[in-house]
């Protein structure tokens, strides 16, 4: 299409900011049919250009009858846009973390898949995010890495499971429904066992993480290094 060159690099759609969760192809197919203007880098030069996506385009070819690949670059943003974004990848975790039990039991994914790690596969994480910001000098795989592990351990800490927070949560719960406590030795001996269950559960997790490769994340395609 007329107005995108070769090496064009699209930045933003109508002023809306191309993201890893908000995709070019996705901007683009929200608009079919309707002019949009790109914010194109080319060859160190900003430029605006305005092209109209195809609603029926030929087959074998997209909305906008271009190539388009991804490169991932390192982006800064104001406070607020920053805390915004914080609070929108919050939330993203806490779904994950809670639907990844729900999804496990179902038989819909399979330990593998969803990468439950233990001491040891945290800690080959942690060592992986520190070499990159070694190698990098840029201290983005810490900080995600770290933001990722707290929301995860507070979401599954507040998990309705015995011997944790959610758990001593659900018993309260429990407690004013019924309108009297649960007597403490039972639920001393609930706590009790659901703490063995998690035990056995950790050992069983270290055992496979140091049986198998280490996890690993790509920190260079996540900056676009």
């Amino acid at each position: 299409m007329a107005g995108i060159q070769d090496g064009d690099l699209v930045y933003a759609v109508d002023g809306e900011t191309v993201t890893v969760d908000v995709p070019l192809n996705e901007l683009v197919n929200a608009r079919l049919g309707q002019e949009l203007t790109l914010s194109i880098l080319r060859d160190g030069e900003w430029i605006d250009v305005q092209v109209t996506p195809r609603v029926d385009p030929p087959p074998g070819e997209g909305a906008l009858g271009v190539q388009i690949s991804y490169i991932n670059r390192m982006a800064t943003m104001g406070l607020l846009p920053a805390l915004r974004e914080g609070l929108v990848n919050t939330g993203s975790y806490a779904g994950i973390v809670l639907s990844l039990p729900v999804l496990l039991f179902q038989g819909q994914i399979t330990p593998e898949q969803a990468q439950v790690s233990g001491p040891v596969g945290i800690a080959q994480m942690v060592g992986g995010a520190v070499s990159a910001t070694i190698d990098t000098g840029f201290w983005f795989p810490i900080l995600r890495l770290s933001a990722v592990l707290s929301a995860a351990l507070a979401i599954t800490n507040l998990l309705p499971l015995p011997a944790l927070d959610g758990g001593r949560l659900l018993f309260i719960l429990i407690e004013a429904i019924r309108g009297r406590r649960v007597s403490p030795e039972r639920e001393g001996l609930i706590h009790m066992v659901g703490f063995a269950l998690l035990l056995g559960l950790m050992l069983l997790i270290t055992v496979r993480d140091l049986s198998s490769a280490p996890q690993t994340i790509d920190w260079a395609r996540l900056m676009g290094q």
